[in-house]
């Protein structure tokens, strides 16, 4: 089978649909089929499949990514590939340039969506309430044979699509995050990480917040790994909180384990997740997770840790809890990796391919 990958970004420094992304072509590609993936120019990695590099401009509310633009080679290097199927992540350019070439090529497609519907009210666009992407969304989803979404809860905010061919399949995380027999029970448990693109969406003021209240308590140690345009305005509010955090910025994703099995609990305090990669990677190693009763977490998190309101003291005596209690520790650290069973790589491959051999089988043109 030859599948050909529309996606905006590739870079191994972002996180999410990127990650996502990456994961399915390195995944597929080392299943012994062919790939192709159509993405930015800043692609720069050797990969063991073929990239097609196009040229992009900067996506202008997040740090490091783009948008893809189409160029006279495309066509021509699409009809040499000769793909079985099209698999687009999100609605952008880069969705728009598989749909069309799907049409004129008659290639079944596929298209899975990363993103809330609420993302642009982050970014000034306060008065669209998630209507544009349920919109672009909804129309793309005319054209392609079969939608993924990557949550059962992402699906429902989507609700208007239920007419057309719609899949949930859980993202998949790499094996290498399964160590959770290294995990030792420390004590003070008092290291906390945030895993996390550092934007407005992700709620990362709230976190710090959450982080400075617990340190009236108890002493932490904040780790927070993540680039983003609030990175230095975060650095700011820590200072003037008096927390000592630690910004590490990007790290390569396969060093996370071990940052993950050196600290004691994952803090996210996004209200904008749909999957959740740091959920998944962090009680893959074993570590409860704090997170909002919002978003995918509770579908992600399940027994993996504990989910708290919007609220500074919810979050602190959720912390308090596992300080204090090295048995409640103990079980969600045991009930984390088998929660995160569900979400193996393996796992997430077999689900596209059998999807791309559905689309392939029953797909009408268009």
């Amino acid at each position: 089978m030859k599948i050909a990958l529309f996606t905006d970004s590739f870079r191994k420094d972002l996180g999410g649909g990127t990650q996502v992304a990456r994961q399915l072509a390195f995944g597929l590609s080392k299943k012994g089929y062919e790939v192709l993936v159509i993405t930015g120019s800043t692609a720069e990695e050797e990969t063991p499949f073929k990239v097609l590099k196009l040229p992009s401009i900067k996506y202008p509310f997040y740090h490091n990514v783009e948008i893809a633009l189409p160029n006279v080679e495309l066509l021509k290097e699409l009809k040499n590939f000769n793909p079985d199927v099209i698999h687009y992540h999100d609605p952008f350019l880069a969705g728009t340039m598989a749909l069309l070439m799907g049409k004129i090529l008659k290639i079944p497609t596929v298209g899975t969506i990363h993103i809330h519907p609420k993302q642009l009210t982050y970014h000034g666009i306060k008065i669209d309430n998630g209507v544009i992407a349920k919109k672009l969304v909804s129309f793309f989803g005319n054209f392609t044979d079969c939608v993924v979404f990557v949550s059962k809860y992402q699906k429902k905010l989507y609700e208007e699509l239920d007419s057309f061919c719609v899949k949930v399949i859980y993202n998949g995380i790499p094996d290498y995050f399964f160590v959770s027999e290294k995990r030792k029970l420390r004590n003070p448990r008092n290291r906390i990480l945030t895993v996390s693109r550092l934007d407005k969406d992700k709620n990362p003021e709230f976190a710090l917040k959450c982080v400075a209240e617990i340190s009236k308590e108890v002493p932490v140690e904040y780790t927070i790994v993540g680039e983003g345009n609030e990175k230095e305005k975060l650095e700011k509010l820590a200072r003037k909180l008096g927390i000592k955090a630690n910004f590490l910025g990007f790290v390569p994703r396969e060093e996370l384990p071990e940052l993950y099995l050196s600290h004691d609990v994952l803090l996210n305090t996004s209200k904008t997740e749909t999957f959740g990669l740091s959920f998944a990677e962090a009680m893959a190693t074993g570590m409860p997770v704090i997170a909002l009763k919002e978003g995918s977490a509770p579908e992600i998190v399940g027994d993996g840790g504990i989910l708290c309101e919007e609220k500074v003291e919810c979050v602190k005596k959720a912390f308090l809890k596992l300080y204090q209690n090295p048995e409640l520790y103990f079980k969600l650290s045991q009930k984390a990796p088998e929660r995160a069973h569900v979400f193996r790589c393996e796992r997430f491959l077999k689900d596209y391919e059998s999807l791309y051999e559905e689309v392939i089988r029953t797909s009408v043109p268009r």
